[in-house]
């Protein structure tokens, strides 16, 4: 992450975010249907532990592991924490091509951190084309 002048962060209502994103998925599920892709996530880049997703949106929580903790000063963004915000990303694919395919980022338009951080964060990526 550049260390770039940091500007304010819009004002963001996660309840709205959480309006749009009705439906509620078991992170176990998640996962398992990942494993079904052929994609295996051990202990330390499992850190998504809620998600909720909408049409071309998705909330989750994220967590770093406790095991990771000590890392965190090492990094602005630490790289699990990146993962498993990818994870949400990739929620709102969830099902969209059958069982057997893998989506993975090709591009990320734009990414905006407004603080490093520090051991959780709530991502609310939104879809702007496929």
């Amino acid at each position: 992450m550049k260390d770039e002048a940091r500007t304010a962060a819009p004002a963001v209502s996660l309840a709205a975010v959480r309006e749009r994103c009705p439906e509620k998925i078991p992170t176990g599920a998640l996962y398992a249907n990942l494993i079904a892709r052929g994609l295996q996530h051990g202990a330390n880049f499992r850190g998504l532990v809620e998600l909720w997703r909408g049409d071309k949106q998705a909330m989750g929580r994220v967590v770093l592991p406790v095991g990771l903790s000590g890392d965190l000063g090492d990094y602005a963004a630490h790289p699990a924490l990146v993962d498993a915000c990818l994870h949400v990303l990739g929620a709102a694919f969830l099902d969209a091509d059958g069982a057997d395919t893998v989506l993975l980022p090709k591009a990320i338009q734009q990414v905006r951190f407004f603080d490093a951080l520090r051991g959780n964060c709530i991502p609310t990526p939104r879809l702007s084309g496929r």
